[in-house]
């Protein structure tokens, strides 16, 4: 099973921007989810991983999961319950005077256990120059990475092509489970080395939730196979998912 895992690892060398949203402002965020499929595609049970949203607002994203439908996996050719997790995209745009959070889509993914980024080689530190680098690593039932290649780099420098892959060496998923069952996989993985400013930041929400957000840029995605697909976004970018009154910067 193929996964599209999208990883942005951030080296923030500057401290974050005063939080200023203009009319053209458009920001992104994401968040982890566990679902459970039933073999009818609609969702039984959800749960966020690792928000930092308050109660609230993480129950409206989950309220919008469980209107997800999807073509489940197959096992001898029927239909089970399956296992497996999500990136939601959330989209952050000014509304008047408040700032309006929208569940903007969904990834089906693989489960994130252990990723710790790659180190920034000090050389290129020094020099102010980041990397681009593609990943297509494979991954046991445990979840542990057992192969793991570089599909491209650029710049194509040996420090980022050895801090790559000793990080990624290192990462721990959580694989799919079909019908109880987990499954082996493999994923594709773009990593960013990067000097961040005015491109990321974060957010405080009245009621106590904050949120890491940078701005969208556009990002080639390719569409990979999986044993499950999402087949539609409920109600996708109709309604808000929460807003909140004066969301200010986090410091």
């Amino acid at each position: 099973m193929l996964r599209s895992l999208w990883l942005l690892p951030m080296m923030v060398l500057f401290a974050s921007p005063a939080w200023c949203a203009e009319d053209n402002d458009h920001w992104v965020a994401s968040q982890w989810a566990k679902v459970m499929i039933g073999p009818d595609g609609r969702v039984v049970d959800a749960e966020l991983q690792h928000s930092t949203l308050s109660p609230d607002m993480q129950a409206e994203i989950v309220r919008r999961i469980r209107q997800f439908e999807f073509e489940p996996a197959k096992k001898n050719g029927e239909a089970v319950e399956t296992e497996t997790h999500l990136s939601v995209q959330l989209s952050i745009e000014p509304d008047g005077e408040k700032m309006a959070l929208k569940v903007a889509g969904a990834n089906v993914t693989v489960g994130m256990v252990k990723l710790p980024p790659p180190r920034f080689p000090r050389s290129q530190l020094n020099r102010s120059q980041g990397a681009e680098v593609e990943l297509r690593l494979a991954y046991d039932t445990e979840g542990k990475v057992t192969n793991v290649e570089i599909t491209r780099i650029e710049p194509d420098l040996k420090v980022f092509r050895e801090a790559t892959l000793k990080a990624a060496r290192e990462w721990v998923f959580a694989p799919e489970k079909i019908d109880g069952q987990p499954i082996a996989g493999s994923a594709l993985i773009p990593v960013t080395f990067e000097f961040v400013s005015n491109n990321s930041g974060e957010i405080k929400f009245p009621d106590g939730g904050h949120l890491k957000v940078s701005r969208e840029r556009q990002r080639e995605r390719q569409l990979l196979s999986s044993a499950t697909q999402l087949r539609s976004i409920g109600e996708e970018m109709a309604d808000g998912a929460a807003a909140a009154e004066h969301a200010t910067p986090a410091g």
